[in-house]
C-alpha cells in the first residue's frame, strides 16, 4: 500500500508480493476441482490422493494434511460412536457403514444380523479400507448388546472412568490443564 501511494509500485514488485496468495489460490482451487463431484468417502479419497501426490512446499503439504483431517473429523466421530455404542447418527449418509431399518427389531437371527448393517464401499476412505471389516463388527457387537438391553454408552462412559482412574495421564487427556 505504502509503495502504491508513492509511486514506487512496479508491475515486477506487485507480482513478488502476490506470488505466495496466487500458490495458495492455486492449491486451494485443485482441492476443489478435486473434491467438487464427490461426497463422503469418495471426496476424502480425492483429498487424499491429492495430498500424496502432491509436490509442493513443505508448507502447502501441511495445508492439505490439515484439510483432510478437518475434511475426515465428521467420519472419524461418526465412526467413533458407532465402535464405542453401536449407534449410527449419519444424518448426511457419508459414514461407510450402512443401517438398513427393514431388519430393525426383528430378531437376531443369522439374516438380520448379516443385513441390519451391512458396507456401503463407495463411501469407504481408502485409508481406511484396512480396518472396514473390524469396524463393521464392533458395532454390530455393541448393536446386539443395545438389542439385549445393554446401554453400551453408560457402559463406554464407566469404561472410560475405570481407565482414567487407573492411570492418571488418562485422565489428564480428558481434563487438560
Amino acid at each position: 500500500e505504502c509503495e502504491a501511494s508513492s509511486n514506487t509500485l512496479s508491475l515486477q514488485r506487485l507480482l513478488y508480493f502476490v506470488q505466495p496468495t496466487a500458490r495458495s489460490m492455486a492449491l486451494l482451487r485443485s482441492v476443489a476441482t478435486a473434491c467438487s463431484q464427490h461426497a463422503g468417502g469418495a471426496a476424502l479419497d480425492a483429498l487424499y490422493n491429492l495430498a500424496v501426490s502432491f509436490v509442493g512446499s513443505p508448507d502447502e503439504k501441511h495445508v492439505l494434511a490439515f484439510l483432510l483431517g478437518r475434511a475426515a473429523e465428521p467420519v472419524l466421530d461418526v465412526m467413533a460412536m458407532w465402535i464405542g455404542t453401536g449407534v449410527i447418527d449419519d444424518p448426511f449418509h457419508e459414514f461407510f457403514v450402512l443401517h438398513q431399518p427393514g431388519y430393525a427389531g426383528s430378531g437376531l437371527d443369522h439374516k438380520t444380523w448379516e443385513m441390519r448393517y451391512t458396507v456401503n464401499p463407495s463411501n469407504v476412505p481408502v485409508f481406511l479400507q484396512p480396518f472396514v471389516e473390524s469396524v463393521l463388527r464392533a458395532g454390530k457387537y455393541l448393536s446386539v448388546l443395545r438389542d439385549c438391553g445393554v446401554d453400551t454408552q453408560a457402559a463406554l462412559r464407566d469404561a472410560q472412568n475405570a481407565l482414567a482412574d487407573s492411570d492418571p495421564a488418562i485422565a489428564r487427556l480428558d481434563h487438560p490443564r
